[in-house]
Order: structure tokens, then sequence, then C-alpha cells
């Protein structure tokens, strides 16, 4: 009997000492990894190091990123201008800075590599601007899984979220698609099915409501939907649905709230409601702990 408790207690022993072994392994790598990214920021000309600071505020805070960042929200975008003039001909010196402070990024992206995330801008310049888009590799693929009759409708049969995002990785013209997939578009950047829907709509026959937009060649003149008497009526009620969506007002955090247009009274919508705020709360609280660009790439560059 003796015996038998001598050699569970060293059994149990060598457990502890490798539970313990394995914890001690595991906050090294975090120390070493939180180690480097702070060597390679400390590496940079001061100015080069600001710039980048205030890109990353831009994207993850102003531009909402970082619910693409922390939360389930797929991918998130934003656009700049490549001119020193805006679409109506208005200086731009803020698209100016925001190009700069890209191409700082740009300079130090390969010493902050991503395997969780996709961080990329799309080639293709469209009205003196172009894109930036994000996406959470995990949360694409199950949102595009989650709709996927809707994606294979649109893209083929034979697509998945892996493909998909595959075809992204590979090529990022493919992001075009969603030129003409703008309720795709809004599934993925997490505005909920019903409120995509909605915009795709109202998307459709705004070049035959607004004068300064040119429909598409071939033009295929659209017919108002059923129970309204013209396309300026119905285009009238979607603005009058699809109202600003966030909390402006709502405390005052650290992370901006999430905006976008949407139907408020749907279920879909309140419920997204709920999710952005605690979503918004607890990521605030994640920053408040220490400096935003650090923690922002300690978590970009988390396998």
């Amino acid at each position: 009997m003796a015996t038998f408790m001598i050699s569970n207690f060293h059994d149990y022993k060598q457990m502890l000492q490798y539970f313990i072994f394995v914890l001690l392994m595991l906050f090294h790598f975090y120390l070493v990894g939180n180690q480097s990214i702070r060597e390679a920021l400390d590496a940079m000309p001061k100015s080069e190091k600001e710039n980048l600071e205030r890109l990353f505020q831009d994207l993850f805070n102003r531009e909402n990123f970082g619910y693409t960042l922390f939360g389930d929200k797929p991918m998130s975008l934003t656009d700049y201008s490549t001119t020193s003039f805006d679409s109506d001909g208005i200086p731009s010196k803020s698209g100016l800075r925001f190009q700069k402070r890209w191409e700082v990024w740009k300079k130090y992206a390969h010493a902050f590599p991503m395997t969780s995330y996709l961080l990329i801008e799309d080639p293709r310049e469209r009205g003196s601007s172009k894109e930036i888009l994000f996406i959470n590799k995990k949360c694409f693929i199950d949102k595009v899984n989650e709709h996927l009759d809707l994606f294979q409708e649109a893209l083929g049969e034979n697509i998945t979220g892996v493909l998909l995002l595959k075809k992204i990785e590979d090529n990022h013209q493919f992001l075009s698609f969603f030129n003409d997939h703008q309720m795709l578009l809004g599934i993925l950047l997490g505005y909920g099915k019903h409120n995509a829907r909605l915009f795709a709509e109202r998307h459709q026959i705004s070049p035959f409501v607004y004068r300064k937009e040119f429909p598409k060649v071939p033009i295929k003149i659209p017919t108002p939907s059923e129970g309204f008497p013209s396309l300026q009526e119905e285009f009238n009620s979607y603005f009058s649905v699809l109202t600003l969506f966030g909390d402006p007002k709502y405390s005052p955090l650290v992370i901006h709230s999430v905006h976008f247009v949407a139907d408020h009274k749907h279920p879909e919508t309140i419920s997204l409601q709920k999710k952005y705020r605690k979503m918004r709360g607890e990521i605030s609280a994640i920053y408040a702990k220490g400096d935003f660009l650090e923690i922002t790439l300690s978590k970009l560059t988390e396998d």
C-alpha cells in the first residue's frame, strides 16, 4: 500500500512539474513575442512610428477594424484618396496623409507576419481612390458558409468559405466581384442579411434616381417593386427605413461605435445592436490597458 501511494505521489509530482514547465514555456513565448514587437517598433524612426500609430488609430478605431480584429465582424473596409483632390474636386490633404501612412505600413509589414488575418489593398483604383480591406479569416469562412446558398448562387456551386478566401488571397483583383454583389458585401461586413439586402436594393436603383450617377452598360432599367408607383418613391422608402446604426453619444469609450445604415425595427438589427455594444465595451477595455499600436500588432500576429 505504501509503495502504491509513493508511486502515485511521484506520478502526480511529475505531472505537476510538466504542467509548470508548459506554463513557463508559454509565458516565455508570450514575452518573446511581445518583446520582438517592441523591438521592431523601437527600431523605427520616430516619425515613421508616429505615422504607423495614426494609421492604426484610423483603421482599427475610426474605421471599425477593431471589431474584425477582436470580435466576429468578418471583414472591414475603408478607402482613401490617391490624389490631392476628392471626388468633388475639393483639395484633400487627409487622403495624401493616409496614403503616406499606408506606405509606412507596407514598408514594415514583413516584420509583423499574420496568419489569422488579411490586411490588403485592392490594386484597382476607382474614382481616384483605393480600398483597404481587413479580413478575420475564420469569421470570414464561417459567415460565407452560413449564407452559402447566396454565395453559391452568385459565384458558382463549388464555392465555399475556404475557396473564396483563397481566391482573394491569391489574386486581390478578385475583390471586384463585390461591385455587383452589394448584399454579399454587406453580409461579410457584419451588417446583417436583412440590412444588406435593403442596401443592395437601394444601390441597384440609385443610378436611375440620382442624375450624377450613370448606370452600367448595357442598361437594364428596373421597374418599381410591388407597392411602389415609381422608382423615386421606392428609393425614398429605403432612406426612411435605413437610418444610422451606431452610438455616437453612447458613453465615452476608447473605441468608436460601429456605423452603417440599418432597419432599426428588424429583430436582426436589434440583436446586432446588443452584440456590437457589448463588443465595443470589451475592445475598449483591452485598449485601455496599454499602447494602442503594440496591442493591435500583438493581436494581429497571433497564431
